[in-house]
Protein backbone atom coordinates (compact mmCIF):
# COMPACT_ATOMS: atom_id res chain seq x y z
CA UNK A 1 0.00 0.00 0.00
CA UNK A 2 1.42 3.20 -1.20
CA UNK A 3 1.04 6.32 1.52
CA UNK A 4 0.40 9.62 0.96
CA UNK A 5 2.17 12.77 3.08
CA UNK A 6 -0.78 15.46 3.92
CA UNK A 7 0.74 18.71 4.91
CA UNK A 8 -1.08 21.58 6.77
CA UNK A 9 -0.03 25.30 7.23
CA UNK A 10 1.36 28.08 5.81
CA UNK A 11 1.75 28.35 2.08
CA UNK A 12 4.33 31.16 1.61
CA UNK A 13 5.38 32.35 -1.92
CA UNK A 14 9.42 33.84 -1.45
CA UNK A 15 11.04 36.63 -3.39
CA UNK A 16 14.23 36.90 -2.81
CA UNK A 17 16.38 39.56 -4.70
CA UNK A 18 20.03 39.93 -4.86
CA UNK A 19 22.01 42.31 -3.84
CA UNK A 20 20.04 45.07 -2.40
CA UNK A 21 22.53 47.38 -1.26
CA UNK A 22 20.00 50.35 0.09
CA UNK A 23 16.12 50.14 0.29
CA UNK A 24 14.96 53.05 -2.34
CA UNK A 25 12.80 55.92 -1.07
CA UNK A 26 9.28 56.27 -1.71
CA UNK A 27 8.60 54.82 -4.93
CA UNK A 28 11.81 54.65 -6.06
CA UNK A 29 13.79 51.76 -7.79
CA UNK A 30 17.03 50.07 -8.33
CA UNK A 31 18.77 47.91 -10.44
CA UNK A 32 19.37 44.12 -9.10
CA UNK A 33 21.15 41.04 -10.50
CA UNK A 34 19.29 38.17 -9.29
CA UNK A 35 15.68 37.84 -8.16
CA UNK A 36 14.56 34.49 -7.36
CA UNK A 37 11.35 32.81 -6.58
CA UNK A 38 10.18 30.13 -4.23
CA UNK A 39 7.72 28.09 -1.87
CA UNK A 40 8.39 28.65 1.64
CA UNK A 41 6.11 28.38 4.67
CA UNK A 42 5.83 25.46 6.95
CA UNK A 43 3.19 23.61 4.63
CA UNK A 44 4.51 24.35 1.48
CA UNK A 45 7.97 24.22 2.12
CA UNK A 46 7.99 20.55 3.55
CA UNK A 47 5.27 19.57 0.30
CA UNK A 48 7.71 20.78 -2.33
CA UNK A 49 10.61 18.41 -0.60
CA UNK A 50 9.11 15.53 0.32
CA UNK A 51 7.54 15.78 -3.14
CA UNK A 52 11.14 16.03 -4.80
CA UNK A 53 12.07 12.99 -3.11
CA UNK A 54 9.32 11.18 -4.70
CA UNK A 55 6.99 11.21 -1.91
CA UNK A 56 3.18 11.36 -2.92
CA UNK A 57 1.95 15.10 -1.55
CA UNK A 58 -1.14 16.70 -1.24
CA UNK A 59 -1.21 20.01 0.70
CA UNK A 60 -4.16 22.25 2.70
CA UNK A 61 -3.78 25.77 4.02
CA UNK A 62 -6.10 29.02 3.38
CA UNK A 63 -6.14 31.94 1.20
CA UNK A 64 -4.93 35.01 2.57
CA UNK A 65 -5.82 38.64 1.13
CA UNK A 66 -2.83 40.34 2.19
CA UNK A 67 -0.84 42.46 -0.54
Amino acid sequence: MTQTVVTLGAHVFDVQVRPVEAIPDGQGATLVEQIRFGPAGTAAGTAVTLAKLGATVRTAGAIGTDP
